[in-house]
């Protein structure tokens, strides 16, 4: 079958996959998956409270927060503010940034600036269809 006779679904898919798979072979056993990474990576620009990385991170996870990064004793609680801040096994961890950041340029090398921007929005605007339709019901 040709890539134009798979539907959206099956390349999302695949893709996400290959990313998973990408991202635990560049952290090396590290540990964190593609969502935990976000989580990481959110934390490691600076201490926020937990209810401000749930907000942003929503995208990302159903978790959404800092609670992985809390049990694996790369981001602690700290009082009296309560922000999160990370570790310095979590700055280990997330100084692999270099590397991932490559890979994600790696990935999207080849198609022109404009396509990878135009199938962006055809994303965007796919998942704003699907939000719409969720909304009605």
């Amino acid at each position: 079958m040709s890539a134009a006779g798979r539907p959206i679904g099956y390349w999302l898919k695949h893709l996400r996959g290959l990313l998973e798979a990408r991202l635990a072979r560049t952290l090396g056993g590290l540990g964190p998956d593609r969502r935990s990474w976000q989580v990481l990576n959110l934390h490691s620009r600076g201490p926020r409270h937990r209810a401000d990385a749930e907000r942003e991170l929503a995208a990302f996870s159903t978790d959404g927060g800092p609670g992985g990064l809390l049990a694996r004793g790369w981001a602690r609680e700290e009082p009296p503010d309560g922000r999160v801040r990370l570790t310095a096994r979590g700055r280990a961890v997330q100084a692999t940034a270099a590397r991932v950041a490559e890979d994600g340029e790696r990935a999207v090398r080849g198609p022109a600036p404009r396509r990878h921007t135009g199938t962006v929005e055809v994303l965007a605007a796919v998942a704003g269809n699907v939000r719409a339709a969720l909304a009605e019901r």
